[in-house]
Order: C-alpha cells, then structure tokens, then sequence
C-alpha cells in the first residue's frame, strides 16, 4: 500500500466573496482522484503566532498532516487546530482560524 503524502498547492485568489460590488473573480480547477484529501484553510491558521512571535506556517500545518495522512477529514482538522493551540499557548490570535477538509472517494461507474 502506498502512502500519500500532503503537499502544498498555491493558487492564486481573488479578493473575498461579496467584499467588494464589480469585483470579477477567476476560476481555478484540480482533479481529485479517488482516496485524494483536500485541507484547505485561511491565513489565521498560517499566522498564529506563539510568544515569541514565530508564526505557526504552511510548513508546520504540513508537518502535522503527514503525520498521518491517512486520517479521516475530522481527525485531520481535530489534530491541527490542537497543534496551533498548542504553538500559541497563551498569545491571543488575531485572526480566525478557520479549516475544511474532505476525503474524495471518487463515483460510481454507471453505465
């Protein structure tokens, strides 16, 4: 059995839904394969910072999915928001710390 790791993909974004009237916003696209997990999140989750000022980062939310990749999309969510925790200790946030996560078990064939 092979086991898939997480990895960083960047896209491009827009300005936020509804934010502004007249903004036209792109389109992007990926395919997910069966068994594929998307975890998506907003900068509060990257920009949580601890006493110290270090901010949690892209390579430390990597670094804690991979951990177990192969754990179901509530785990995975479960499992970062305690490690931001964590990281922050007692620092209050300045942003929300939001997360999505969805495991992708592909269609049916129906012919």
């Amino acid at each position: 059995m092979i086991s898939l790791q997480f990895e960083l993909v960047k896209y491009p974004h827009s300005m936020p839904l509804a934010s502004m009237e007249g903004v036209r916003y792109r389109d992007h696209g990926f395919q997910l394969e069966p068994g594929d997990t998307l975890f998506v999140y907003t900068s509060g989750v990257v920009e949580a910072q601890n006493e110290k000022n270090d901010l949690f980062g892209a390579d430390r939310i990597l670094e804690v999915l991979n951990r177990d990749p192969e754990a179901t999309p509530s785990v995975l969510l479960q499992t970062v928001m305690s490690a931001v925790h964590r990281f922050s200790g007692e620092m209050p946030q300045a942003d929300d710390l939001t997360m999505l996560s969805l495991k992708f078990y592909g269609t049916e064939d129906r012919q």
